[in-house]
């Protein structure tokens, strides 16, 4: 299967799982045995299989294709080399040339820094957390602790006070 084909399948599944998961589950079912029928259902409809070894097995051939192209293009590479560091084989890639940056491009960069706002990044955060509302995963460490009384108090207005 082409990476675009896989792609628009993989799309197609995603459209599947969320109208699997607007539905509501049906009166009088189990749990379980609903999920499971979810889980067919959305595999199939990405094309993958619900036996992770086969998922595995073909995602270890895809990467063992990679590597065997890659290594049969190496000895004709001249910007990758084999050298022996510490007793390992380690490659070393031949750094690129440097291109001088055509004025267009340095329009195109002071044009689009122009459009951008200036903030900080705590206004993002707090701008994104309204949109989100991440910030309520999180549990500020303090709280878990019961607040210190007494002696540390006096520790931090310094010996003279």
């Amino acid at each position: 299967m082409s990476r675009i084909a896989r792609r628009r399948t993989e799309e197609e599944g995603a459209d599947t799982l969320f109208r699997l998961r607007a539905t509501t589950k049906p009166a009088g079912s189990s749990g379980n045995a609903w999920e499971e029928v979810a889980r067919g259902e959305i595999a199939t409809s990405i094309g993958h299989d619900l036996d992770p070894h086969c998922e595995l097995a073909v995602l270890a051939e895809d990467l063992d294709a990679a590597y065997r192209a890659v290594a049969g293009r190496l000895e004709h590479n001249d910007a990758v080399r084999i050298e022996t560091i510490d007793g390992h084989d380690r490659p070393v890639l031949t750094p690129l040339d440097r291109l001088d940056e055509p004025p267009s491009l340095l329009a195109l960069r002071a044009a689009v820094d122009d459009l951008l706002p200036r903030v900080d990044l705590p206004d993002v955060l707090l701008e994104v957390a309204g949109w989100t509302g991440f910030l309520t995963e999180f549990t500020p460490r303090l709280r878990r602790r019961r607040p210190r009384r007494g002696p540390r108090r006096q520790h931090l207005r310094g010996p003279d006070r």
